[in-house]
């Protein structure tokens, strides 16, 4: 998703995956760091535990936070938002095949947000 917003070949070893999310000023972070889980089902989370999200906002200067997947979007709503109220949150829907509710061209249209926020 994140290639073909910015218009990049997908990048496919773990050095190209962070020279890209470098490039484009982009740290990757659950939003857990451990929980209880059947399978992928987000409804069953059980016992989350989030991550530490300090070592990531003490050391560079975060301005928007995007979540993929409404499980995402509430549980930083409900661990990390209240500890950082300058920074702006944008929940974006899931990319997983799961949601299949949205097309491709629909999640393009959503991700669009992360260009915005960049310029």
């Amino acid at each position: 998703m994140l290639a073909g917003l910015f218009d990049e070949s997908v990048p496919q070893t773990i050095d190209e995956r962070t020279a890209f999310a470098l490039r484009h000023h982009i740290a990757l972070w659950d939003v857990l760091a451990s929980c209880e889980i059947a399978g992928a089902s987000d409804a069953s989370i059980a016992n989350p535990l989030p991550n530490n999200l300090a070592v990531v906002f003490d050391n560079a200067p975060i301005r928007c936070v995007f979540t993929t997947g409404k499980k995402a979007a509430q549980l930083y709503q409900c661990f990390d938002a209240p500890l950082y109220p300058n920074v702006t949150h944008k929940a974006l829907p899931s990319t997983s095949s799961a949601n299949a509710a949205m097309s491709l061209d629909d999640l393009v249209e959503a991700y669009q947000a992360i260009l915005r926020e960049l310029m």
